[in-house]
Formats: C-alpha cells, sequence, structure tokens
C-alpha cells in the first residue's frame, strides 16, 4: 500500500487507515483462478470527526468487467453526509453522481449513459442506516449502526437508500431502495492475512432485491473495518482484508 505523507514543520497530514480485500470464489480451489475481484480504499479522519472513505474496486463476472470509484463521508454516529459514485462496465464510462444527506431529506446529481441527466431529492429520517455504494468497505458502515449493546438478535429494515438494486453496482448511479434484515451473531476474534481484529459477526438476509444471504465480520474500533465476508448461492464468494496499514 501507498505509505501516508510524512509529516513536516509545515504540513501534518490526516490521519488515515489504507487497506486491500480481495474477492474470492469458494467454489473452486484457492488459487489465482479463485480470485475475481478486488477493493482498495483509504480512510481518513478530519477534526470534526468526519470520515471519508474512498474506494477502488475492479471486478470481473460473466457479465463483464466493473469498475467502481467511490467516495463517501459519515461522523461517528455512521449517518451518511455525502458521497459520490464512478463506474466503468467493461471498461468503459457507464456513470457518475454525487449525493448530499441531512437530517430529512437526500439529493442526488447524477448522468446515466443513455439517460442524461438525473436529478432527485428523497426525503429520509435520521438516524439514516447507512447508504449503500456496493464497496464492500462500505457495506461495514452500512451495519455499524446496529444496536450493539442489545445483544444479539435480528432487525428489519426498510427504505434502504442505494445508489443501484444490481447485485454488483453496475447500473445507476441513482436513488433506489430495498428491504432486508441484519443479525447480530456474536462477537469474535477474527484472523485474515492482514491480521487479527475483533469483530462483531452479523448476518444480511431477506433482501427483496434477491440478493443472496450475506455474513460479514466488522471491526468494532470506530473505522469500523471491513474484516472478512461471505456471500452464498450463485456468487459463492468470500471477501478477506488481505493488506492493512494505519497511519
Amino acid at each position: 500500500m501507498t505509505a501516508s505523507p510524512q509529516a513536516s514543520a509545515l504540513f501534518k497530514p490526516l490521519a488515515r487507515c489504507t487497506g486491500r480485500i480481495d474477492y474470492i470464489k469458494t467454489d473452486r480451489p484457492r488459487d489465482h483462478d479463485a480470485l475475481w475481484g478486488y477493493e482498495t480504499f483509504t480512510i481518513t479522519r478530519g477534526d470534526d470527526g468526519l470520515r471519508v472513505l474512498q474506494a477502488h474496486a475492479e471486478l470481473q463476472t460473466d457479465e463483464g468487467h466493473v469498475c467502481r470509484d467511490v467516495t463517501q463521508s459519515a461522523f461517528d454516529d455512521a449517518h451518511p453526509f455525502d458521497a459520490s459514485v464512478r463506474i466503468m462496465v467493461n471498461r468503459r464510462y457507464a456513470g457518475s453522481g454525487w449525493f448530499k444527506f441531512d437530517d430529512t431529506g437526500a439529493v442526488c446529481e447524477s448522468w446515466i449513459e443513455g439517460e442524461g441527466r438525473i436529478s432527485e431529492t428523497r426525503e429520509i429520517t435520521r438516524p439514516l442506516r447507512g447508504f449503500g455504494t456496493h464497496a464492500v468497505q462500505a457495506d461495514a458502515w452500512m451495519v455499524a449502526r446496529f444496536p450493539f449493546h442489545e445483544g444479539p438478535g435480528t432487525r428489519k429494515f426498510e427504505n434502504n437508500l442505494l445508489y443501484s438494486i444490481h447485485h454488483l453496482g453496475a447500473d445507476g448511479p441513482r436513488f433506489q431502495m430495498t428491504t432486508s434484515s441484519l443479525t447480530y451473531i456474536k462477537d469474535e476474534d477474527i484472523t485474515v492475512p492482514a491480521g487479527t481484529f475483533a469483530c462483531h459477526h452479523i448476518a444480511f438476509g431477506d433482501f427483496s432485491n434477491g440478493h443472496p444471504a450475506y455474513e460479514l465480520w466488522i471491526s468494532r474500533d470506530p473505522n469500523r473495518l471491513f474484516v472478512k465476508g461471505l456471500v452464498g448461492g450463485y456468487m459463492a464468494s468470500g471477501f478477506e482484508l488481505v493488506e492493512f496499514d494505519e497511519y
């Protein structure tokens, strides 16, 4: 990973962490042929507590090559503040958008190839659980609002806001909504190639867009890192944090 800029008498860089997550097929031997995508990310934190995620993902499926560049931010309460998304499909520009959130509403300004400019607003109620940008590190931020202090259990969430209900985020970007459930299973330490992390173990289910069941482990520290994930069904994939640095 790229090292953090060095501090000097004139310059102090933001606190940051960086990582890489590999997307691996679980229905075949784990070797170089099992890798079907990856994601690199950086999280920086300002003095006001705003964390900014920058995530670049590339993946290859039977549908073709998909590339997503995502920037999104949230304060410690995980309520989304703003986001931008740029999508390439089969190595060509497909669309881009900007999103802004406050206590009562969400705004989208986007451009989609073949459709043109789209301007949308949605009423929301704070705290919004999160904003789905399909970066798996962003998935960890999506579940961070679960009331873990209440102990293991299941909650159903309606009106989940995403830029796309496509399972790989390969269309849009524009506002779309789903419903799903979240089950908090337990806390456990998980070891992945990047190290050992104290995690919450959580499972998504009951997706209204037909997404296969999805469980994940997110770190219990304030960055809420995506450490590990498993998706069943036709996806048959695992996701692991394989590199991590903090500065």
